[in-house]
């Protein structure tokens, strides 16, 4: 598999082609759980199932100039200090003052 015009995917750890087909071997490894250094202003961009998700792992951090749109509510919230849900926050309407000042 040619991945040089590509330089953000990663690259597959072993593909075989077999006539018109191409399959990637899996190795039990799993190659798409890294980190990465996020630039200000980007955006990291995270699909909903993990190992099968063309994301940021593939094509890098998206420009804030780049998102369209906004958001309707909060589907999910993670507090990472104390590695737990935060339920008071799913399903909660966006409004334009918390659109100002995010919420780390």
């Amino acid at each position: 598999v040619n991945l040089a015009n590509r330089p953000n995917d990663m690259k597959a750890i072993y593909v075989e082609e077999l006539g018109e087909a191409m399959y990637q071997s899996e190795t039990g490894i799993r190659m798409n759980a890294f980190y990465k250094k996020v630039e200000k202003d980007e955006y990291y961009m995270v699909g909903d199932n993990r190992d099968n998700s063309a994301d940021s792992r593939f094509w890098g951090s998206v420009s804030y100039k780049l998102v369209i749109g906004q958001p309707w509510f909060i589907y999910f919230s993670w507090d990472t200090e104390k590695k737990s849900i935060r339920w008071d926050r799913l399903g909660t309407v966006i409004n334009d003052l918390q659109l100002k000042a995010p919420r780390y």
